[in-house]
């Protein structure tokens, strides 16, 4: 009896042990998981939050356009002849509806109208999402959002982030960042380039002529045709040699991330569009 006793005991104690032992790691496994699932929803708080800023402020954006040409049309009417007057009522009547319909829509009703507003949220918003992975909020911080709004702004850490993200998306065969790398020196002069021009991939002409190229190879249609004009102007600034080196980047970018690429039959938008 006390043998069995004995064996009966430490059985029970074999089982509490492997018990115990098998239920730690549970535990740890379901703490791990509550984390990853608590670090999912953040990362898709912060997506959200991108989405519903930039939708924002494309539609508050627009609407602006739609008064301002509303308010200029306006204007011209009097003084104006009779077919000037029926074109501009008619180009009102037109806008008006454009601007009922933003105002109506029910995603932009609990959109702020003050533009420093629509902006520091916007560019937080981007910052926040583009550190957690969202691609279309990387390619706005790259265009010089996120970097402002409401604190001095940090250059090199821009700096550092963005050219990341730039890799990572030619990486990816993303042509919205080949569509940057594209613009003209001439287009980046006098503030108009943004946190941009502290890129030093962006803003020299062989750069400029490397992706225009880059894009005429995954281009079609009336697209196409318009990029040689880009080239042509990109050209004008460059020797036989650096035209050459731009050239070979392009085919040697195209075959390692493009070839497999959507083809385009516009210019890609990097960032903010136009209101839908």
């Amino acid at each position: 009896m006390i043998i069995l006793h004995k064996f009966v005991a430490g059985a029970v104690l074999a089982c509490t042990v492997v018990a115990g032992a098998s239920f730690a790691p549970s535990l740890a496994l379901a703490v791990e998981s509550t984390a990853q699932a608590d670090s999912g929803m953040a990362k898709q708080l912060k997506f959200d939050d991108f989405r519903n800023a930039k939708h924002c402020l494309e539609a508050i954006t627009s609407l602006g356009r739609v008064q301002q040409e509303m308010y200029i049309c306006n204007s011209r009417v009097n003084g104006a002849g009779l077919a000037s007057k029926n074109n501009c009522q008619a180009k009102v009547a037109e806008l008006s509806g454009k601007a009922k319909s933003i105002n109506e829509d029910s995603t932009v009703s609990a959109c702020s109208r003050d533009p420093d507003v629509l902006s520091d949220k916007f560019n937080m918003a981007v910052k926040a999402a583009a550190e957690a992975g969202s691609t279309d909020a990387q390619m706005c911080y790259i265009q010089g959002a996120g970097g402002q709004g409401g604190s001095p702004v940090d250059v090199p850490g821009y700096k550092a982030l963005a050219h990341e993200y730039l890799g990572k998306a030619l990486d990816r065969g993303d042509w919205r960042a080949v569509e940057l790398l594209s613009t003209a020196p001439t287009n980046l002069a006098h503030g108009g380039g943004g946190l941009l021009v502290n890129l030093p991939e962006v803003g020299n002409w062989e750069t400029v002529y490397g992706a225009t190229k880059l894009l005429s190879l995954g281009a079609t249609g009336d697209y196409a045709k318009s990029l040689n004009n880009r080239l042509a102007e990109a050209a004008h600034w460059l020797s036989n040699e650096r035209i050459h080196a731009a050239e070979r980047w392009a085919q040697d970018m195209y075959r390692k991330s493009f070839h497999s690429s959507p083809k385009l039959t516009a210019d890609p938008v990097p960032c903010l569009g136009s209101y839908r």
